[in-house]
Protein backbone atom coordinates (compact mmCIF):
# COMPACT_ATOMS: atom_id res chain seq x y z
CA UNK A 1 0.00 0.00 0.00
CA UNK A 2 0.74 3.23 -0.18
CA UNK A 3 1.21 5.52 2.83
CA UNK A 4 1.50 9.33 3.24
CA UNK A 5 1.29 10.87 6.84
CA UNK A 6 -1.47 12.94 7.41
CA UNK A 7 -3.97 12.03 4.17
CA UNK A 8 -6.08 8.91 3.91
CA UNK A 9 -7.86 9.68 0.90
CA UNK A 10 -8.62 12.06 -2.00
CA UNK A 11 -11.96 12.11 -3.70
CA UNK A 12 -13.74 14.42 -6.52
CA UNK A 13 -17.51 14.64 -7.66
CA UNK A 14 -17.53 16.14 -10.85
CA UNK A 15 -19.73 17.02 -13.72
CA UNK A 16 -17.69 17.60 -17.41
CA UNK A 17 -19.10 18.82 -20.45
CA UNK A 18 -18.01 17.80 -23.91
CA UNK A 19 -17.18 20.66 -26.08
CA UNK A 20 -16.98 18.93 -29.66
CA UNK A 21 -19.84 16.34 -31.20
CA UNK A 22 -17.75 12.97 -30.42
CA UNK A 23 -17.64 8.83 -30.07
CA UNK A 24 -16.44 9.27 -26.39
CA UNK A 25 -15.45 5.52 -26.09
CA UNK A 26 -18.74 4.63 -26.19
CA UNK A 27 -18.95 1.54 -28.08
CA UNK A 28 -21.79 -0.76 -29.82
CA UNK A 29 -21.48 -4.36 -29.84
CA UNK A 30 -22.87 -7.16 -31.96
CA UNK A 31 -24.58 -9.21 -29.23
CA UNK A 32 -25.20 -6.42 -26.44
CA UNK A 33 -26.74 -4.10 -28.61
CA UNK A 34 -24.49 -1.22 -26.47
CA UNK A 35 -26.74 -1.70 -23.36
CA UNK A 36 -23.56 -2.38 -21.59
CA UNK A 37 -22.70 1.68 -22.14
CA UNK A 38 -26.61 2.77 -21.50
CA UNK A 39 -27.73 2.81 -17.03
CA UNK A 40 -31.47 2.80 -16.20
CA UNK A 41 -31.86 5.23 -13.48
CA UNK A 42 -35.38 6.14 -11.82
CA UNK A 43 -36.22 10.14 -12.42
CA UNK A 44 -35.44 12.06 -9.55
CA UNK A 45 -38.82 14.27 -9.79
CA UNK A 46 -41.51 11.08 -10.28
CA UNK A 47 -43.87 9.35 -7.96
CA UNK A 48 -44.57 6.80 -10.64
CA UNK A 49 -40.85 5.16 -10.31
CA UNK A 50 -40.11 5.98 -14.54
CA UNK A 51 -37.28 4.11 -15.53
CA UNK A 52 -35.12 6.86 -17.82
CA UNK A 53 -32.41 6.17 -19.90
CA UNK A 54 -28.72 7.63 -19.97
CA UNK A 55 -25.42 6.93 -21.75
CA UNK A 56 -22.43 5.61 -19.71
CA UNK A 57 -18.83 5.43 -19.69
CA UNK A 58 -17.91 2.84 -17.13
CA UNK A 59 -15.61 2.89 -14.06
CA UNK A 60 -12.99 0.60 -15.88
CA UNK A 61 -12.68 2.59 -18.53
CA UNK A 62 -12.04 5.84 -16.48
CA UNK A 63 -10.08 3.91 -14.66
CA UNK A 64 -7.85 2.73 -17.64
CA UNK A 65 -7.44 6.35 -18.99
CA UNK A 66 -6.19 7.25 -15.00
CA UNK A 67 -3.45 4.72 -15.03
CA UNK A 68 -2.73 4.94 -19.25
CA UNK A 69 -2.07 8.17 -18.60
CA UNK A 70 0.63 8.08 -15.82
CA UNK A 71 2.06 5.26 -17.95
CA UNK A 72 2.00 7.50 -21.22
CA UNK A 73 3.41 10.09 -18.87
CA UNK A 74 6.46 8.31 -17.02
CA UNK A 75 7.22 6.44 -20.76
CA UNK A 76 6.60 3.43 -19.43
CA UNK A 77 5.65 1.09 -22.51
CA UNK A 78 3.05 -1.22 -23.25
CA UNK A 79 5.44 -4.13 -23.70
CA UNK A 80 6.87 -3.40 -19.90
CA UNK A 81 3.11 -2.87 -18.44
CA UNK A 82 0.20 -3.23 -19.06
CA UNK A 83 -4.13 -3.75 -17.42
CA UNK A 84 -3.06 -7.26 -19.04
CA UNK A 85 0.30 -7.97 -18.23
CA UNK A 86 1.29 -4.91 -14.85
CA UNK A 87 4.78 -4.33 -13.87
CA UNK A 88 3.79 -3.79 -10.45
CA UNK A 89 6.38 -1.63 -10.17
CA UNK A 90 5.52 1.36 -12.09
CA UNK A 91 3.61 4.74 -10.18
CA UNK A 92 0.09 3.16 -11.84
CA UNK A 93 0.38 0.31 -10.26
CA UNK A 94 1.11 1.75 -7.44
CA UNK A 95 -2.09 3.70 -7.02
CA UNK A 96 -4.55 1.14 -9.23
CA UNK A 97 -3.37 -1.77 -6.95
CA UNK A 98 -2.09 -3.88 -10.26
CA UNK A 99 -0.12 -6.67 -8.58
CA UNK A 100 2.24 -9.20 -10.68
CA UNK A 101 -0.06 -12.64 -9.99
CA UNK A 102 1.83 -15.00 -7.59
CA UNK A 103 4.16 -12.32 -7.40
CA UNK A 104 2.69 -9.40 -5.42
CA UNK A 105 -0.19 -7.86 -3.88
CA UNK A 106 -0.47 -4.13 -3.89
CA UNK A 107 -3.76 -3.09 -2.05
CA UNK A 108 -3.27 0.77 -2.69
CA UNK A 109 -6.24 1.59 -5.09
CA UNK A 110 -8.01 3.86 -7.16
CA UNK A 111 -11.72 3.58 -7.44
CA UNK A 112 -13.74 5.49 -10.16
CA UNK A 113 -17.70 5.48 -10.19
CA UNK A 114 -19.68 4.61 -13.52
CA UNK A 115 -19.81 7.96 -15.38
CA UNK A 116 -23.56 9.10 -16.55
CA UNK A 117 -25.06 11.51 -18.83
CA UNK A 118 -26.89 14.01 -17.17
CA UNK A 119 -28.99 14.64 -20.44
CA UNK A 120 -31.91 11.54 -21.51
CA UNK A 121 -29.73 8.99 -23.82
CA UNK A 122 -31.83 10.09 -26.94
CA UNK A 123 -30.99 13.90 -26.42
CA UNK A 124 -27.29 12.56 -25.45
CA UNK A 125 -26.66 11.11 -28.78
CA UNK A 126 -26.66 12.49 -32.76
CA UNK A 127 -28.29 9.53 -34.16
CA UNK A 128 -25.31 9.07 -36.11
CA UNK A 129 -22.17 6.32 -35.53
CA UNK A 130 -18.63 6.28 -36.06
CA UNK A 131 -16.08 3.40 -37.60
CA UNK A 132 -12.90 3.25 -36.08
CA UNK A 133 -10.02 1.04 -35.91
CA UNK A 134 -9.44 -0.36 -32.34
CA UNK A 135 -7.61 -3.34 -30.82
CA UNK A 136 -6.73 -4.03 -26.80
CA UNK A 137 -4.09 -2.79 -25.79
CA UNK A 138 -1.38 -5.31 -24.76
CA UNK A 139 -2.47 -7.37 -27.31
CA UNK A 140 -0.65 -8.73 -30.61
CA UNK A 141 -3.95 -8.66 -32.71
CA UNK A 142 -4.58 -6.64 -35.90
CA UNK A 143 -7.00 -3.63 -34.84
CA UNK A 144 -10.65 -4.29 -35.82
CA UNK A 145 -13.43 -1.83 -37.10
CA UNK A 146 -16.08 -1.06 -34.06
CA UNK A 147 -19.20 1.09 -34.28
CA UNK A 148 -19.23 4.20 -32.06
CA UNK A 149 -22.25 6.34 -31.45
CA UNK A 150 -21.79 9.81 -31.38
CA UNK A 151 -22.63 12.03 -28.82
CA UNK A 152 -23.85 15.88 -29.08
CA UNK A 153 -21.02 18.67 -27.97
CA UNK A 154 -22.37 20.06 -24.80
CA UNK A 155 -23.36 16.60 -23.20
CA UNK A 156 -22.72 16.80 -19.36
CA UNK A 157 -21.35 13.65 -17.85
CA UNK A 158 -20.81 12.88 -14.08
CA UNK A 159 -19.47 10.24 -11.67
CA UNK A 160 -16.99 10.56 -9.17
CA UNK A 161 -13.09 9.65 -8.06
CA UNK A 162 -11.40 8.52 -5.13
CA UNK A 163 -7.92 7.12 -3.64
CA UNK A 164 -7.62 6.02 -0.38
CA UNK A 165 -4.05 4.98 1.25
CA UNK A 166 -3.00 3.42 4.79
CA UNK A 167 -5.17 0.62 5.15
CA UNK A 168 -3.62 -2.53 4.23
CA UNK A 169 0.26 -3.55 3.73
CA UNK A 170 1.21 -4.97 0.31
CA UNK A 171 3.15 -8.29 0.23
CA UNK A 172 5.92 -8.93 -1.82
CA UNK A 173 6.88 -12.85 -2.52
CA UNK A 174 10.18 -13.78 -1.66
CA UNK A 175 11.45 -17.41 -2.03
CA UNK A 176 8.67 -19.74 -0.29
CA UNK A 177 7.30 -17.06 1.95
CA UNK A 178 5.39 -13.45 1.52
CA UNK A 179 6.86 -10.25 2.92
CA UNK A 180 4.78 -7.15 3.53
CA UNK A 181 5.94 -3.79 2.96
CA UNK A 182 4.68 -0.57 2.86
CA UNK A 183 5.91 2.19 -0.07
CA UNK A 184 5.71 5.90 1.69
CA UNK A 185 4.85 8.87 -0.91
CA UNK A 186 4.34 12.61 0.14
CA UNK A 187 1.17 14.45 0.35
CA UNK A 188 2.21 16.43 -2.26
CA UNK A 189 3.11 13.55 -4.73
CA UNK A 190 0.26 12.43 -4.08
CA UNK A 191 -2.37 15.00 -5.18
CA UNK A 192 0.23 15.46 -8.28
CA UNK A 193 -0.30 11.75 -9.28
CA UNK A 194 -4.27 11.72 -8.54
CA UNK A 195 -5.14 14.97 -10.17
CA UNK A 196 -2.91 14.39 -13.06
CA UNK A 197 -4.54 11.07 -13.88
CA UNK A 198 -8.12 12.90 -13.32
CA UNK A 199 -7.16 15.75 -15.41
CA UNK A 200 -6.84 13.64 -18.62
CA UNK A 201 -10.01 11.35 -17.78
CA UNK A 202 -12.29 14.45 -17.45
CA UNK A 203 -10.78 16.60 -20.44
CA UNK A 204 -8.92 14.07 -23.01
CA UNK A 205 -6.14 16.13 -23.00
CA UNK A 206 -2.65 15.14 -21.67
CA UNK A 207 -3.27 11.96 -22.27
CA UNK A 208 -6.15 11.04 -24.87
CA UNK A 209 -7.65 7.34 -24.11
CA UNK A 210 -7.79 6.09 -27.97
CA UNK A 211 -8.02 3.66 -30.40
CA UNK A 212 -4.71 1.74 -31.10
CA UNK A 213 -4.64 3.65 -34.65
CA UNK A 214 -5.02 6.89 -33.38
CA UNK A 215 -6.16 9.77 -31.74
CA UNK A 216 -9.62 11.07 -31.97
CA UNK A 217 -10.13 14.55 -30.77
CA UNK A 218 -12.79 14.38 -28.01
CA UNK A 219 -12.80 17.28 -25.48
CA UNK A 220 -14.41 18.23 -22.21
CA UNK A 221 -14.06 20.56 -19.70
CA UNK A 222 -15.18 20.28 -15.74
CA UNK A 223 -18.30 22.01 -15.18
CA UNK A 224 -18.42 21.73 -11.53
CA UNK A 225 -15.59 19.52 -9.33
CA UNK A 226 -15.98 19.16 -5.49
CA UNK A 227 -12.78 18.01 -3.97
CA UNK A 228 -12.30 16.03 -0.59
CA UNK A 229 -9.23 15.31 1.16
CA UNK A 230 -9.09 12.94 4.15
CA UNK A 231 -6.58 13.19 6.83
CA UNK A 232 -8.45 11.41 9.73
CA UNK A 233 -11.68 8.97 10.12
CA UNK A 234 -14.27 9.33 10.72
CA UNK A 235 -15.18 11.66 8.22
CA UNK A 236 -17.04 11.81 4.56
CA UNK A 237 -14.72 10.58 2.30
CA UNK A 238 -17.08 11.49 -0.85
CA UNK A 239 -19.61 13.42 -1.26
CA UNK A 240 -22.96 11.42 -3.80
CA UNK A 241 -23.07 11.84 -7.68
CA UNK A 242 -26.44 12.81 -8.39
CA UNK A 243 -27.41 10.00 -11.35
CA UNK A 244 -31.37 10.86 -11.54
CA UNK A 245 -31.67 14.70 -12.54
CA UNK A 246 -31.59 15.29 -16.31
CA UNK A 247 -31.33 19.08 -15.68
CA UNK A 248 -27.60 20.19 -15.15
CA UNK A 249 -28.59 23.33 -13.22
CA UNK A 250 -30.27 20.33 -10.70
CA UNK A 251 -27.26 18.08 -10.27
CA UNK A 252 -25.21 21.03 -10.01
CA UNK A 253 -27.05 22.38 -6.91
CA UNK A 254 -27.95 18.79 -5.50
CA UNK A 255 -24.26 18.14 -5.71
CA UNK A 256 -23.83 21.88 -3.79
CA UNK A 257 -26.49 21.07 -1.18
CA UNK A 258 -24.83 17.82 -0.03
CA UNK A 259 -21.38 19.37 0.17
CA UNK A 260 -23.09 22.00 2.54
CA UNK A 261 -24.56 19.13 4.67
CA UNK A 262 -21.22 18.15 5.24
CA UNK A 263 -19.62 21.29 5.65
CA UNK A 264 -22.26 23.03 7.71
CA UNK A 265 -24.75 20.10 9.19
CA UNK A 266 -23.20 17.16 11.06
CA UNK A 267 -21.25 19.06 13.94
CA UNK A 268 -17.81 19.42 12.10
CA UNK A 269 -15.86 23.20 12.88
CA UNK A 270 -15.09 25.06 9.56
CA UNK A 271 -12.83 27.28 8.83
CA UNK A 272 -11.70 28.85 5.14
CA UNK A 273 -8.17 28.55 4.15
CA UNK A 274 -7.47 28.95 0.37
CA UNK A 275 -10.94 28.31 -1.13
CA UNK A 276 -10.70 25.13 1.43
CA UNK A 277 -13.71 24.36 4.21
CA UNK A 278 -11.24 22.70 6.56
CA UNK A 279 -13.61 20.67 8.68
CA UNK A 280 -12.52 19.87 12.17
CA UNK A 281 -13.51 17.70 15.39
CA UNK A 282 -12.49 18.43 19.35
CA UNK A 283 -9.70 20.79 17.46
CA UNK A 284 -8.20 18.27 15.14
CA UNK A 285 -8.35 18.49 11.55
CA UNK A 286 -10.44 15.55 9.99
CA UNK A 287 -10.06 16.87 6.46
CA UNK A 288 -11.18 19.40 4.05
CA UNK A 289 -13.59 20.28 1.07
CA UNK A 290 -13.39 22.31 -2.06
CA UNK A 291 -16.45 23.52 -4.26
CA UNK A 292 -15.53 24.83 -7.66
CA UNK A 293 -17.55 25.59 -10.89
CA UNK A 294 -16.68 27.08 -14.72
CA UNK A 295 -13.55 28.51 -14.82
CA UNK A 296 -12.37 28.18 -11.67
CA UNK A 297 -12.90 24.14 -12.01
CA UNK A 298 -10.64 24.04 -15.02
CA UNK A 299 -7.85 26.06 -13.41
CA UNK A 300 -8.36 24.20 -10.24
CA UNK A 301 -7.80 20.67 -12.26
CA UNK A 302 -4.98 22.52 -14.51
CA UNK A 303 -3.10 23.90 -11.24
CA UNK A 304 -3.13 20.00 -9.65
CA UNK A 305 -1.48 18.19 -12.66
CA UNK A 306 1.13 20.16 -13.73
CA UNK A 307 2.91 19.43 -9.78
CA UNK A 308 3.50 16.13 -11.73
CA UNK A 309 6.39 17.66 -13.30
CA UNK A 310 8.16 17.92 -9.95
CA UNK A 311 7.34 13.67 -9.14
CA UNK A 312 10.45 11.31 -9.37
CA UNK A 313 9.80 8.92 -12.31
CA UNK A 314 9.36 5.69 -10.26
CA UNK A 315 7.93 5.24 -6.77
Amino acid sequence: MIKTDGLRSISVTYVTELLNEAPLNMNKTDGTQGRHKDAEVFEAKSDSRHLIRKLKRSGPAIKSHHSNALRDYFNVSIEKCSHESPCGKCWACWLHGMMIPGSSNIYTSITASDALSVEEKEIALTGLDENMLRARMGEESSPQPFGYERLRAGTHITGSMAINTGYRPSQEKTGDGWVQFIKEVSADNLRALFWYGVYCALTNEGYAQTAKTGQHNTRMKPTQLIAIETFKTPFPSCTRVDYSSTSVEDVISNHVSYANYITSDIGFDKQGVDGWSVLSKNGEERGRIKVMSGDDAYKFLIDQAEKIHTVQKTP
